[in-house]
């Protein structure tokens, strides 16, 4: 039996590899028994985008919420404004939309299904590095915290409201 967390019932994968057997690899039968287990795993797209069947495992679990990466204007002009200049963050991002990164792995998967389930901000994140240094790093691993971040208060909220709901099920 897996461990079940005693917190809010969510894992968040940063992790990935090939996925050969997309939905049948070890890792991703892993998340789909945790997700039987009733906890739900936000898994990162991975970094091979953006040809299409790039998902990385466990991002192709048949039960695993995929996380892409998009770029959004602030991140993106404060990255250009620090690197070329003030200014040059609006010149360079004039919209204020928010874009899937290009790098993002992408769907449809081999077997037919949608992936990514969702983007969050992937895009010059500011991070923390060795001997107590800063930087800017970018990838589908700094979207998974932010979508497992929004799902689980919305997970308690459901489990609170609704006692009787049935466990999470893979999709089809």
């Amino acid at each position: 039996a897996l461990p079940v967390c005693g917190c809010s019932g969510v894992f968040n994968l940063g992790l990935g590899g090939p996925a050969a057997f997309e939905g049948r690899t070890l890792g991703d039968r892993l998340v789909d028994a945790a997700t039987n287990a009733g906890i739900l795993v936000v898994a990162a797209a991975g970094n091979d985008g953006p040809a299409p069947s790039s998902v990385s495992t466990p991002g192709t679990a048949f039960s695993a919420l995929t996380a892409g990466a998009s770029s959004d204007p602030v991140h993106t002009r404060v990255f250009w404004d620090i690197t070329f200049g003030p200014g040059q963050g609006h010149a360079m991002y004039p919209d204020g939309e928010f874009r899937p990164a290009d790098f993002s792995g992408r769907g449809p998967l081999a077997d037919g299904r949608a992936r990514p389930d969702v983007t969050a901000t992937g895009v010059f994140n500011l991070s923390l590095f060795p001997q107590n240094g800063t930087g800017v790093a970018s990838g589908t691993s700094f979207s998974t915290p932010a979508v497992a971040a929004r799902a689980a208060p919305l997970l308690g909220s459901s489990e609170a409201n609704e006692p009787q709901s049935p466990p999470l099920l893979p999709r089809p």
